[in-house]
């Protein structure tokens, strides 16, 4: 008997956990202030089960509905050579540099794009008016909605922002404090502050330009990052070669050198029409 009474409480306060959870997410139909009962009953082993599932599937069905982005992936790039080139969901390119680990969902949420980045990337993000991109780092908060920059984050160095195009708002964890930090322009955290500079070069551009690898990318983004550092000539591929998938990486090699491995690589043909290079 005592059992039995034992095991019944544990049902009813498992029914009010249960309860008190669907009642503050809002899942529940009746109003607030009625009254709520709970039958104590000894339920059979499939009850329990059911129950048990019920508990298990809400927080999933909450996440969509709450519009939650999914568990983050990690890109790490462990070659300090080359800057590893991902782009997400929203076709915003990250230039991930070596040592450094970008993390991501598969899918962004329906208000904000957030990621997060422990080391160095240069972002080229994608314009959203109305759907910001949000990267967080170690002490700052970074804010665009779209624009190409250079976020240095890393565990034993100073952070560092340098904007190439576009507006970038930059919170500092800490204190609060929030710089605007605008294209030809950079930020460096000293003594816990942060100091503005002019951005006199582009080098850390051109370093993320000579040496950059793919891991099972799409050849139609793949495409998009190398045409940006391209002088004069254009890559496009056919409607069907698009999605084509591929690991390859690049060391300062020309758009002609650059078209024929990947058509080579994915067994297709290179037709070369003056300043646009077609592979399909």
């Amino acid at each position: 008997m005592m059992n039995k009474e034992k095991y019944q409480n544990k049902t009813g306060a498992a029914w009010n956990k249960l309860y008190d959870r669907l009642d503050r997410d809002g899942l529940l139909v009746e109003h607030k202030h009625k009254a709520r009962t709970v039958s104590m009953v000894v339920w059979s082993a499939v009850a329990v089960a059911a129950v048990v599932l019920l508990v298990v599937m809400i927080p999933w069905q909450i996440s969509n509905k709450t519009g939650r982005a999914d568990k983050l992936l990690s890109q790490y790039n462990g070659d300090s050579r080359t800057a590893l080139v991902k782009t997400l969901e929203d076709n915003s390119t990250v230039y991930i540099s070596g040592n450094s680990t970008l993390r991501y969902p598969t899918h962004f949420t329906s208000n904000a794009r957030k990621v997060e980045l422990d080391g160095e990337a240069l972002f080229d993000v994608t314009h959203h008016k109305y759907h910001p991109f949000i990267i967080n780092t170690k002490d700052m908060i970074i804010q665009v909605l779209g624009t190409c920059f250079n976020v240095k984050c890393n565990r034993n160095g100073a952070f560092e922002l340098g904007v190439y195009r576009g507006l970038v708002k930059v919170t500092d964890k800490k204190n609060g404090s929030i710089a605007l930090v605008k294209a030809g322009e950079m930020v460096r955290l000293e003594k816990n502050e942060l100091y503005r500079y002019k951005l006199t070069d582009n080098k850390d551009m051109k370093k993320y330009n000579s040496n950059i690898r793919f891991k099972d990318e799409k050849l139609c983004n793949i495409l998009k990052a190398i045409n940006t550092i391209n002088d004069g000539k254009e890559i496009k591929a056919s409607e069907e070669a698009q999605n084509r998938r591929l690991t390859v990486a690049f060391a300062n090699d020309s758009p002609n050198t650059m078209a024929m491995l990947l058509s080579e690589a994915l067994h297709l043909q290179y037709i070369e029409y003056g300043k646009v290079i077609l592979i399909k």
